[in-house]
């Protein structure tokens, strides 16, 4: 359990951002293997989990707690591995801007901070070359215009980021109106009112300390609550879509979209396990949940469909908490049809599952330390 200051209540605004986002079923792309589906998925999907603990790493080191360096070295490892690969969502993209915030605050290089600057333009300027633009291109492009103008801690280099990107630092952007109507700039990227008004109660919860480089170290977990209801608006590209090159039939297209619930499910899983200390009982509540919603999710996706090949970690992660012989079943059974895929990694899904129900029947307790040990591109990939 992460210890958190009184004075700072950010424990109970991470809490309350997974009750603000939870419930939601959403759309993500899926990991790039093996066949077109995992072009869309895994991107967005993966960057959830690194916006989620960039948030909690900055929620710990505000509230004084130890658990910040780890969160924030989780994140970054995640990131790492998003951007080794060809095709690379937006939103990790938003996420390194969440990370350099994190950064700068903490006191590291700045030089280091605005060599993630440099990259994150070049990736940017690269994708708009070979006009592989997404529908959030232009939100990325929005936060590393402010972030660059707003760190500006060598101004040379700000300028030279700005001048390779052909873009004024004097143009309109949806955080021009940031230190006066947040509600007006925040209506712009339209965020739902709900996850608004989360925002405007939180923005006053920290004071920006004399040593830190950033002006208000809040709007770091402002800009991830932005990204995740961003993710949550985001919708599949469609047959004959230049963003998705694929023909999608409607029973593909219906798979996907519950592969991506199932990836959801899993990335809220994990960000609960982060937050408890990995130890969490899958009794509670929510958990229970979830886990009946997974399992009615899998049952509705045919063994051997094409999405198979980017539900190992989901599974693993929302197994773990599996309680009845009916689910372990269930799983065991789909693990099981999945060795046709020729995944060396399926037997390792299954030996991790096999423990942690172990663990629980003995103990009464889940410890992740063995399933959050392994990356998600780690379980997914043969």
């Amino acid at each position: 359990m992460i210890n958190v200051d009184p004075r700072v209540p950010a424990y109970d605004l991470v809490d309350k951002y997974i009750r603000l986002t939870a419930p939601r079923l959403v759309v993500y792309p899926c990991p790039r293997e093996h066949n077109p589906f995992i072009e869309l998925l895994f991107p967005v999907a993966f960057s959830h989990v690194v916006a989620m603990n960039s948030i909690l790493a900055l929620a710990a080191a505000h509230s004084g707690s130890p658990h910040s360096r780890f969160l924030y070295g989780a994140a970054l490892a995640d990131l790492r591995s998003a951007l080794q690969q060809d095709s690379i969502g937006t939103e990790v993209l938003v996420a390194t801007m969440m990370l350099v915030f994190f950064e700068t605050a903490e006191g590291h290089s700045k030089r280091q901070a605005i060599q993630h600057l440099q990259g994150l333009a070049r990736l940017l300027k690269f994708r708009r070359q070979r006009g592989a633009q997404t529908l959030h291109d232009g939100l990325a492009m929005e936060v590393l215009i402010y972030h660059v103008v707003t760190i500006s801690i060598y101004d040379n280099l700000s300028q030279t980021i700005l001048k390779g990107l052909r873009i004024s630092p004097t143009g309109p952007t949806v955080w021009s109106n940031i230190g006066g109507d947040l509600r007006q700039s925040y209506c712009l990227s339209g965020l739902s009112s709900e996850v608004l008004d989360f925002i405007l109660e939180i923005t006053g919860l920290f004071s920006p300390s004399p040593e830190a480089h950033t002006p208000l170290p809040a709007m770091l977990i402002v800009e991830g609550i932005a990204l995740a209801d961003k993710i949550n608006q985001w919708q599949p590209a469609i047959a004959g879509d230049s963003l998705f090159p694929y023909a999608l039939d409607a029973t593909n297209h219906a798979e996907l979209t519950l592969a991506a619930v199932l990836w959801k499910n899993a990335a809220f899983l994990n960000l609960l396990s982060l937050m408890h200390g990995k130890k969490i009982s899958p009794d509670d509540a929510r958990i229970a949940e979830v886990v009946k919603g997974s399992m009615i999710t899998l049952q509705q996706i045919p063994e051997h469909s094409s999405v198979e090949t980017c539900l190992n970690w989901p599974l693993v992660m929302i197994g773990s908490f599996a309680i009845s012989q009916q689910d372990r079943s269930l799983l065991r059974r789909r693990f099981n049809s999945m060795e046709w895929l020729i995944f060396k990694n399926v037997y390792i899904a299954i030996s991790i599952l096999e423990e942690a129900w172990a663990q629980f029947d003995e103990y009464g307790t889940v410890n992740l330390e063995t399933v959050m040990q392994i990356p998600p591109f780690d379980v997914i990939l043969s």
